[in-house]
């Protein structure tokens, strides 16, 4: 039977990404620092280009997304604002009665019975192409979109959670880093406390700015994905998206050096239960996380979502037929 290292036993290594790499430098020359091992500017040295480069990774997505949010979404939203309200004008009648305005003015239909799909020909080719290329028109496409995005952010959120349980709920609070860490086998060390303060610098550096650039990434990648008037570009927009979310992960490939990526992948945390018995909770719970994301999807589409307000989910039936000769490959 092959051996295994005890010190892996109900153990779990912490992240391979520049967080990891950041948490791992922390306690490791804490600990170093502490216990006298090791030459103290070297381990000054790590501990705070590690930080450093987390500090130059939250920096990068927070300037990112203020950019896209700037430059990108804000634009595409008045885009498709303007493209749906010049749909709605056309198709009740192109007669200011039968429209109001939007807070943001843009017209839409003022009663149903003033809504005429023959005024659909009324419309330019390219105003047809626009409209019909709304994301709301064509939710087949929206939602599995959405969700993937929605479920992406998710599972980092849930990454983020875990340590936050593991390493500040879970792990007991000692009074010196010397009680920090037990050594095992190789490079292999354990993490069976942490102080106060190195609790509280983890939460504010490593925990809580992911959080918050999660969060608001999410609502901002649905704001885009939804003003986004081509399927093509909806795609396209859905991994660049996750592209600012990799950034940790990208970074620490391609610049963290390779002694301190295995120091990370040895450093092993104690799960925030020791034991895990057979129930359904055990197995199940992390289901719910499908029906979570489910929900953000429809509540955003349905009830959150401010890119069209009022929306009138008046495109899809009309075009249906528009949609089907343009994707067969037959000309005008």
């Amino acid at each position: 039977m092959p051996v295994v290292s005890p010190c892996r036993i109900h153990l779990e290594a912490l992240g391979q990404d520049v967080y990891g790499a950041g948490i791992a430098a922390l306690v490791r020359d804490s600990y170093s620092l502490v216990e006298g091992k090791g030459e103290m500017t070297l381990r000054v040295s790590r501990l705070a280009s590690s930080f450093l480069l987390m500090a130059f990774v939250v920096f990068l997505q927070i300037f990112l997304i203020s950019q896209m949010q700037a430059l990108v979404a804000s634009r595409a939203v008045t885009e498709i604002r303007q493209i749906y309200g010049r749909y709605e004008f056309v198709m009740y009648g192109a007669d200011v009665t039968h429209n109001y305005l939007t807070p943001n003015g843009f017209p839409r239909g003022l009663d149903k019975r003033y809504f005429d799909a023959a005024n659909f020909a009324r419309l330019t080719d390219d105003e047809k192409d626009l409209a019909c290329a709304i994301p709301f028109s064509q939710l087949q496409i929206l939602v599995p979109i959405l969700f993937i995005w929605t479920l992406t952010i998710v599972a980092d959120l849930r990454r983020c959670g875990d340590l936050f349980v593991r390493l500040i709920l879970a792990t007991p609070t000692i009074t010196s880093m010397k009680d920090a860490i037990v050594e095992g086998e190789g490079e292999c060390e354990i993490v069976v406390g942490l102080t106060k303060e190195v609790k509280a610098l983890l939460a504010s550096t490593c925990m809580i700015p992911r959080w918050i650039i999660d969060v608001y990434l999410l609502w901002l990648g649905c704001r885009w994905l939804c003003a986004t008037p081509s399927f093509s570009d909806l795609l396209l927009n859905s991994v660049a998206l996750e592209f600012i979310v990799l950034l940790k992960d990208t970074l620490f490939t391609g610049v963290v050096p390779d002694r301190n990526k295995r120091a990370t992948q040895n450093t092993l945390i104690q799960p925030w239960q020791k034991k895990e018995p057979a129930n359904y909770r055990v197995f199940l719970s992390a289901f719910l996380l499908v029906l979570v994301t489910f929900s953000w999807v429809y509540y955003y589409i349905y009830r959150f979502q401010a890119v069209l307000p009022d929306y009138q989910w008046d495109i899809h039936d009309v075009c249906q037929q528009y949609v089907a000769s343009t994707t067969s490959g037959k000309a005008r």
